[in-house]
């Protein structure tokens, strides 16, 4: 079935080891997140890790990189996640327990591509409480640490999305 590999890989390892290397680590949900990954690992010229949640995703994750990984349910993520150079994630992929692994093992991330709808911004709205948190565990934490929105609007939507807003980060980056 579609889901064969997949849901024993996130929800039981199976088959899911941790990365072995310390290198780039790059996290993107699908099959088009994986995909806009391509032209930034090219640039980089070296080695990558990179996860996904979707069977579509890994398949072309393993183009781009040697060892892809299926990213594991967050409740293991605290036991499975190895110190890597550094955290990429696209777009809305905002897993708490990837981003407060990150930071205990003083991982910099970067949330590029950053996006949000109208109906996402409500969502946010609602559970600033939770969101902020998130923020801060990217943005905070490291002085090398980013956030780039996809639209100057997701920014702006962003920053007023959370109870105090984003507007006190100091490192929000418009590319």
């Amino acid at each position: 079935t579609k889901y064969k590999i997949s849901i024993p890989a996130k929800f039981f390892l199976k088959n899911n080891p941790h990365f072995e290397k310390e290198l780039i680590h790059f996290h993107a949900c699908s099959l088009g997140e994986v995909k806009a990954l391509k032209p930034i690992i090219e640039k980089l010229d070296e080695d990558v890790n990179i996860t996904t949640t979707t069977n579509t995703g890994f398949e072309e994750a393993k183009k781009l990189c040697k060892s892809p990984k299926f990213l594991p349910f967050e409740i293991f993520l605290p036991f499975w996640y190895k110190k890597q150079k550094i955290l990429v994630v696209l777009e809305a992929e905002l897993w708490y327990m990837l981003f407060l692994s990150a930071k205990h093992k003083n991982i910099p991330t970067i949330l590029i591509n950053a996006r949000i709808n109208d109906k996402s911004y409500k969502t946010y709205k609602k559970y600033a409480f939770f969101y902020q948190y998130i923020f801060y565990l990217i943005l905070f934490e490291y002085k090398a640490n980013h956030f780039c929105p996809q639209l100057k609007t997701d920014n702006h939507s962003l920053m007023h999305s959370t109870n105090q807003g984003l507007s006190h980060f100091p490192m929000i980056v418009i590319l």
